[in-house]
């Protein structure tokens, strides 16, 4: 049986009982929250400030969400937002944007699907109220029970759970693509088949990335690993996945990157992934195949040498590109 990428999930079970009703009594578990924040809290509940009490347990939520986020890797946190030119060097507060926080939270598991989506709605309550002109805002105000949802929310989601380091494995198996040459019999590959769609696509943004910009052993590494693990996970990928393996070889043989285009080459061969390569590039790869059978069959001994270039051809892919059909 595989074993899967363990994240830190919520612990089972309600973290506030039902039984703490008011703010003094559901702020106690707020774990991450010091003496003073709780007491400023619940003072403005207490005086009917319920969108300063908000607004300030907000700022706290989401700082502590952005810290934890902060444990995986702020270079590997771009890469997880498809952004590029991102380093440890950058402020995570900076890099994020609330709504990049609560996502990126749900999809490494540190917050459930029901508590992003309360976190999101806490957000939009409060954007909303914040954004109303001044005689709205006299009249239209956050109410007690909209402030006391958003209070569980807070600390059901976040504040209410010890600090912890998320997704450490994953951070780990990250290093290893890069670092070390897996096997299929890896653990690292075993965890991987049993993981969430999205460590599967962003497995693939991690070694394409390497594919493109690492030299001598790291490029290596990365390289002997995408013929481990795309094959390994093929059947499982979505078409833009797909997509971005063959556009990564376009672009590695538009470059005349000799090593990425062999090893990329080679993982797409054993998928029979050349459906999923750019037509231009595509078509000139058929017609080398093509080239290589005809040489064979033109050589001496043709019986024996026009098996290897026909099989190389029918590892291709499903279709022959028109372009590529002369040929």
């Amino acid at each position: 049986m595989s074993e899967n990428i363990v994240l830190w999930q919520p612990e089972s079970g309600e973290l506030i009982p039902f039984t703490a009703r008011s703010a003094a009594a559901i702020t106690e578990y707020a774990a991450q929250l010091g003496v003073r924040d709780k007491q400023q809290i619940v003072s403005a509940f207490r005086s009917g400030h319920f969108e300063m009490a908000v607004t300030y347990l907000w700022g706290k939520t989401v700082t502590a969400l952005k810290k934890e986020l902060s444990t995986v890797g702020v270079s590997l946190l771009g890469e997880m937002l498809g952004r590029t030119g991102v380093d440890e060097d950058d402020d995570v507060e900076d890099m994020l944007t609330t709504k990049d926080a609560i996502r990126l939270a749900e999809e490494l598991g540190i917050v459930s699907s029901t508590d992003a989506m309360r976190l999101r709605h806490t957000y939009e309550l409060i954007t909303h109220f914040s954004q109303l002109e001044m005689e709205e805002s006299d009249a239209e105000k956050i109410d007690e029970s909209e402030a006391i949802s958003s209070l569980k929310s807070c600390i059901k989601g976040v504040l209410g759970r010890p600090k912890v380091e998320v997704a450490r494995k994953f951070i780990e198996f990250r290093e290893a693509l890069e670092g070390e040459t897996l096997e299929e019999s890896d653990h690292h590959v075993e965890m991987l088949k049993g993981s969430p769609y999205f460590f599967n696509k962003l497995t693939i943004n991690v070694l394409m990335n390497a594919a493109k910009k690492n030299t001598g052993a790291q490029l290596e590494h990365a390289l002997a690993n995408i013929n481990v693990l795309i094959p390994a996970i093929w059947g499982d990928l979505r078409d833009t996945e797909k997509w971005q393996i063959g556009h990564t070889y376009a672009e590695a043989y538009a470059d005349g990157k000799i090593s990425t285009v062999s090893g990329l080459k080679s993982a797409l061969v054993k998928v029979r992934g050349f459906d999923f390569v750019p037509e231009n590039l595509r078509s000139d790869t058929f017609v080398k195949a093509a080239e290589a059978i005809i040489r064979a069959h033109d050589e001496p001994n043709n019986f024996y040498n026009e098996p290897a270039p026909v099989r190389n051809l029918a590892k291709l892919g499903t279709t022959i590109p028109a372009p590529a059909l002369p040929a």
